[in-house]
């Protein structure tokens, strides 16, 4: 059952990410009619909204959390963690778009 699970949800992952895909900057006519909104009034909503603010919260708050969990853990305290770029990097690039 799992093995089937796992083959299935491949597809309808793909038909729902081809269902979100913009159609000459428009979104499909199956998201207008869930949502209620062209694409240019979701972008307004979500700018409106701070929506780029909350989400950058939402990633601090899951940061910290992360920070929280290895701290606690004597295996993951042990890793290396100059690994990747650092916080302030990222937040640098994300600021720049």
């Amino acid at each position: 059952m799992l093995a089937e699970n796992r083959r299935w949800v491949r597809h309808h992952a793909e038909e729902v990410l081809q269902s979100l895909q913009l159609m000459d900057g428009e979104c499909s006519a199956e998201m207008q009619d869930l949502s209620g909104l062209r694409y240019a009034e979701m972008i307004a909503a979500a700018e409106a909204a701070h929506f780029r603010h909350a989400l950058w919260q939402i990633g601090e708050a899951i940061a910290e959390m992360f920070v929280a969990t290895q701290q606690r853990s004597k295996v993951l305290n042990g890793l290396a963690r100059d690994v990747g770029p650092g916080w302030e990097d990222i937040s640098h690039r994300w600021q720049m778009r």
